[in-house]
């Protein structure tokens, strides 16, 4: 069992837009609990975003759902992925990273100044800024 130190605010969008299928949605929370298990963060903030922000939930490694699929899943509209980025400028949070869980399908926002993962759910063009990973390998 590894050891890690808290890592001070993690960020964790989930594009809960219509292109998204309910399969993705569990797999982008099946994901989150297993980082919030692994990295322990001291909190870490869970943003629902379609074309604006749906839900925002804060959590410990502690208090985060041990059956992470009975989170409501609120949405399903259309995609903007503004949204986030704006509200923690807004709030003053600057994350130790964030971690966007999409299919890619919108305009890329404006740049963060921290570091910035997508997590797409297909082989795509890269992001304009951030790393990113295909989830479906």
């Amino acid at each position: 069992n590894r050891y890690y130190e808290p890592t001070g605010d993690l960020v964790l969008v989930h594009d809960t837009s219509a292109s998204v299928s309910d399969n993705w949605l569990k797999r982008f929370y099946s994901e989150v609990a297993g980082i919030i298990r692994q990295i322990e963060p001291e909190r870490c903030i869970i943003i629902q975003c379609d074309t604006y922000i749906r839900q925002i939930n804060e959590y410990t490694a502690d208090t985060f759902p041990t059956n992470p699929e009975e989170i409501l899943i609120k949405g399903r509209g259309g995609t903007s992925f503004q949204p986030p980025f704006d509200y923690l400028e807004k709030e003053g949070i600057r994350p130790s990273a964030l971690v966007y869980f999409t299919d890619g399908e919108c305009s890329w926002p404006r740049e963060a100044d921290f570091p910035v993962l997508w997590a797409l759910t297909y082989e795509q063009e890269p992001p304009p800024f951030g790393e990113y990973l295909c989830l479906d390998v």
